[in-house]
């Protein structure tokens, strides 16, 4: 079994003469490790409920510390899964802890058992016994686990959900026709699951463990834990006592119902609750009464006495803060409370007041250094430790644009080559078009979109009409006065590029060799790649890096060419 990790918990829980906690530690049971004795006294306790009952023996496997009785062997993972792995009873683990434990809550052994009671009367005993008689063998249930075969539509109890066929299901005693998803078979009060499916149940769907099940008959003692049958009982606030066990926790001293001092669940006497949670003076350091008259502040708390001006030493009741000290009003006022530096005049620290750079100024004091309008408490910018109104700093030191000359103020802005613009202001110098985010380009400090430029500034495609645009990985091919496209400088009858390939003109259109042989086509001419007419705009532009062959034909080579061409001519004739 895993110790406890708690120093201030005894090893061995010794039950309180009165109460239920241990006389040593004064700690629940539940805090203490479980000894041997208490595990098989919780075994005794099962296997006893279980015979009075009419129900099976406990079981368990080599995995398991206990099982859900008529739960297929297949199938006990499934069940399981319904729960946090701190709640499965596994042999040594900390699940196992648990369910001991909750076992122990939820099944007090003095509701069930007379011979545990240390305090039921003589006279009142038939009838506890009468009781105990009752809930062992009537009201107390053990549940079991199984798949659903019924395909009638029904609902968990707790849920409301459907449950589905071969869905694993509790029902919580032999003859009841209820049953509840594994993880909704809980208590209707404490909503703690039903540790060995040990219940009392309603017809009309309550489930309840055997502690809450017995409170909706009996009031319970919140000091022994036993149920209260005797006629005379005393309560403070929603607790309820047998006579002699309303007693301070500390001191075991007997309490009155209407002077009783509650912490964490627990009565104490004024004297051991000033002792042990009662506070300290801030000045004097003294523990003060709770009877006595005190001055709390942000927590804080002080004797009526202490709570004095930092200034003239009078005790206070209207005080201003500073810095944690404390002032009365009028020493605030005459040496602490701040002056406006326009008008010397103190201010009112409970109103409204402007500080800028450590200096405090009224609202209406506090104006633009330029045209004195009254900023107050609305937006200010500063400049050189100057307060300026929005307008005035705007004027006075905003950016410009570069075009227009008007500042950029709140809208968004565009820098190029250094130079701010409005976004409605950075456009093609011919269309007008915005260019923020877009491509451009820049000829003699004017900026032009992709579309102006080509239509302005570049040579036409004899082909496709369009201008030609030299970019990183375009080539311009040149014949005579003809331009062409990289991609449009083809062949028209096998489409093939024709760099560096004998062509000739038909009709405007491009023909290679071969393919004017194949038409009849006497006239040919070579390539020519150049440089020749480049634009200054093409020098300009980063974005228009050319790479253009030079042009290779010369007088000499067309002659040659014209006079291999009819050559050709005469032997086809």
């Amino acid at each position: 079994m895993s110790e406890s990790t708690d120093d201030s918990v005894c090893e061995a829980f010794q039950l309180h003469p009165r109460r239920k906690v241990c006389k040593e530690c004064k700690h629940p049971r539940d805090r203490h490790p479980l000894r041997e004795e208490d595990i098989r006294q919780i075994q005794n306790i099962l296997t006893s409920l279980a015979k009075d009952c009419g129900a099976e023996d406990l079981k368990s496997n080599s995995v398991y510390a206990w099982i859900p009785p008529r739960c297929p062997e297949e199938r006990l993972e499934d069940y399981f899964n319904c729960f946090l792995d701190s709640e499965v009873p596994k042999h040594s683990s900390e699940g196992l802890q648990w369910h001991l434990k909750t076992l122990m809550k939820q099944i007090p052994e003095t509701d069930i058992s007379a011979s545990a009671c240390r305090f039921i009367d003589p006279e009142n005993l038939p009838n506890f016994e009468e009781f105990v008689e009752d809930i062992r063998k009537e009201k107390i249930h053990f549940g079991y686990v199984k798949p659903r075969t019924e395909e009638m539509p029904f609902q968990c109890p707790t849920c409301l959900i459907l449950l589905e066929v071969n869905e694993l299901v509790v029902v919580p005693a032999k003859k009841s026709s209820l049953a509840y998803h594994p993880a909704c078979f809980i208590c209707s009060i404490c909503k703690e699951h039903l540790v060995d499916l040990v219940n009392c149940f309603e017809v009309d769907g309550k489930i309840y463990c055997v502690r809450h099940y017995s409170e909706t008959l009996f009031k319970r003692c919140s000091a022994c834990d036993e149920l209260i049958f005797a006629g005379r009982y005393t309560q403070t606030g929603e607790a309820f006592y047998h006579i002699d066990h309303l007693r301070c926790f500390q001191c075991d001293d007997r309490l009155d119902s209407k002077k009783v001092y509650d912490q964490d669940g627990e009565l104490y006497c004024l004297a051991c609750y000033e002792e042990m949670f009662g506070d300290d003076c801030q000045k004097c350091g003294q523990r003060i009464s709770l009877d006595s008259r005190h001055l709390t502040y942000q927590g804080k708390f002080w004797h009526y006495n202490c709570f004095t001006c930092d200034k003239c030493g009078e005790i206070i009741t209207e005080f201003e803060d500073v810095d944690g000290k404390f002032y009365c009003m009028r020493c605030f006022t005459d040496h602490i409370a701040p002056r406006c530096v326009k008008c010397k005049q103190i201010i009112d620290t409970a109103k409204e007041y402007a500080t800028y750079e450590g200096k405090d100024f009224h609202i209406n004091c506090f104006k633009c250094d330029d045209c004195g309008k009254n900023i107050g408490a609305t937006t200010f910018l500063t400049h050189g430790g100057l307060a300026y109104c929005k307008e005035c700093h705007v004027r006075n030191f905003a950016v410009r644009c570069f075009k227009c000359r008007y500042p950029i103020t709140d809208e968004e802005g565009v820098m190029y080559n250094k130079q701010p613009y409005h976004d409605k202001c950075f456009t093609c110098h011919r269309c007008q078009t915005r260019l923020a985010g877009q491509k451009f380009k820049n000829v003699d400090d004017d900026i032009y979109c992709v579309h102006c430029y080509g239509e302005t500034f570049c040579r036409k495609c004899h082909s496709c009409g369009q201008p030609i645009l030299i970019g990183d990985n375009d080539v311009l091919y040149s014949y005579g006065d003809f331009k062409w496209h990289s991609d449009c400088f083809i062949c028209r009858v096998c489409n093939r590029s024709l760099a560096d390939t004998p062509f000739t003109i038909q009709e405007n259109t491009l023909i290679c060799k071969g393919c004017a042989s194949q038409e009849d086509t006497f006239s040919a001419a070579s390539t020519s790649r150049g440089l020749e007419h480049r634009r200054p705009t093409e020098r300009i532009s980063r974005s228009s890096r050319d790479k253009v062959p030079a042009r290779k034909s010369s007088s000499n080579n067309r002659k040659k060419q014209s006079e291999k061409s009819e050559e050709n001519q005469r032997k086809k004739s």
